[in-house]
Parts: C-alpha cells; sequence; structure tokens
C-alpha cells in the first residue's frame, strides 16, 4: 500500500523590504519527494522551493536595482485516476 500526502510549501523570504515569496507545496509519494529550487535573489531574502513531486520553486525578487530568477520547479507530474 502506497501513501501519498500534501509536500510543504517553500518558506519566503525573511530579511528585507523586498523579500520573495516561498514555491507552493507537491505531492510526496511514501513520506518522501524531490525539492524545487530556491529563487537566486541571496538569502535570506530569497523565496524558497516547496517539497513534493510537482512542487513549484521559490520567487526571486529584487533589491531594488537587481533583479533576481525564480528557482526552478521540483521535477515529476502527479496522475490521480478517481473511480
Amino acid at each position: 500500500m502506497h501513501t501519498f500526502a500534501g509536500g510543504s510549501g517553500g518558506a519566503g523570504g525573511t530579511a528585507s523590504v523586498y523579500c520573495a515569496g516561498g514555491g507552493g507545496g507537491g505531492v510526496k509519494m511514501d513520506g518522501t519527494g524531490p525539492s524545487a529550487g530556491s529563487g537566486a535573489m541571496p538569502a535570506p531574502s530569497n523565496g524558497k522551493g516547496g517539497v513534493g513531486y510537482g512542487a513549484g520553486g521559490g520567487g526571486g525578487g529584487t533589491d531594488g536595482s537587481n533583479f533576481y530568477s525564480g528557482g526552478a520547479g521540483a521535477p515529476g507530474m502527479v496522475y490521480v485516476e478517481w473511480g
């Protein structure tokens, strides 16, 4: 029997007015799953990636003069057949 559970979303940045948001959580299978990448803005202002298959990457952001890219999403696709 396999288990499915929601993965946690990533934390938002904490250090400045321009902090980026965290990525959405994905789906964990049997208690595990990959993590998405964090945004490129220097920590701790960057958004952290979510956990689980299909999780979203953390937000990039700006420091007022530079713009930073968001993190890559976690690998995998979630397919659910209901019946």
